[in-house]
């Protein structure tokens, strides 16, 4: 219905809101963070992709932004 849904119990609501997401600039991360971005657009988020040069921004980024998300899957071994 390309907007705003909800659940029948109406505790959940989809849309209308800004999500970001921060992704390093790579070959496996770009692609899957782009993508996650147009499903979420047509299920009517505003949303903001952001390419990092490394983790460590970009665990920052996230952590510090209840509304960021990052797909990237890597995780740094320290």
């Amino acid at each position: 219905n390309g907007g705003s849904r909800s659940s029948s119990d109406g505790n959940t609501s989809l849309g209308k809101k800004d999500v970001n997401i921060p992704y390093i600039a790579s070959d496996n991360s770009t692609p899957r963070s782009l993508v996650i971005a147009e499903v979420l657009k047509k299920a009517g988020y505003n949303v903001t992709t952001t390419p990092i040069q490394a983790s460590g921004p970009l665990y920052a980024s996230v952590s510090q932004d209840s509304d960021s998300f990052h797909a990237s899957g890597i995780f740094p071994s320290t």
